[in-house]
């Protein structure tokens, strides 16, 4: 019986030695998944920052590209130089005339519209003028005019500028100019 007790203890200690391993083994395993999950949010974390990265520089590209054509824009409409466009319409008010800007630009045409009591060469009526254009020319102006006319026509080319004439271009070769 002596050596049944050690024999026992033995195994007790054995029995104990392997719950504490496996106990130990469970620990890691938890420990790992604990780290395999963090380490899941971090990159969702990540990937989240990247998606807003992208879309924020994608924003500063649009901006960017917009600001550029809306400088173009000034620049060929600028107070001091003179212009030509293709009227479409005149609307009483500046909401009125994006959504005309936005309707031809969608048909393909490069578009914007202007205040007319700015320019002396034109009426002076309190209205904005959405417009194709602008053209650099006379004869652009002729033949983007005729050319729209086929499609509506009511619409006739102008001279923008800040001298006291009126041109009126009416299709190619079909200028009326008036002096005030």
């Amino acid at each position: 019986m002596k050596k049944i007790i050690p024999l026992f203890a033995f195994f007790v200690v054995l029995s104990a030695c392997s719950k504490k391993e496996e106990e130990n083994q469970k620990v890691k395993e938890l420990e790992l998944k604990v780290k395999e999950l963090e380490l899941q949010k971090q990159q969702a974390i990540l990937a989240e920052k990247n998606r807003r990265l992208n879309a924020n520089t994608q924003k500063l590209e649009n901006d960017k590209k917009r600001l550029e054509e809306e400088k173009e824009v000034q620049q060929s409409t600028s107070y001091d130089s003179s212009f030509y466009i293709v009227n479409i319409a005149a609307v009483k008010n500046e909401n009125e005339a994006i959504k005309e800007v936005k309707k031809l630009e969608s048909k393909g045409y490069k578009s914007n519209y202007l205040w007319i009591p700015d320019y002396a060469s034109l009426s002076g009526a309190k209205f904005y003028s959405v417009y194709i254009g602008p053209f650099s020319t006379q004869r652009e102006c002729e033949i983007a005019t005729e050319q729209y006319r086929s499609i509506d026509k009511n619409v006739y080319g102008l001279l923008v500028s800040q001298e006291k004439i009126r041109v009126q271009i009416n299709g190619i070769n079909k200028v009326k100019t008036t002096y005030y």
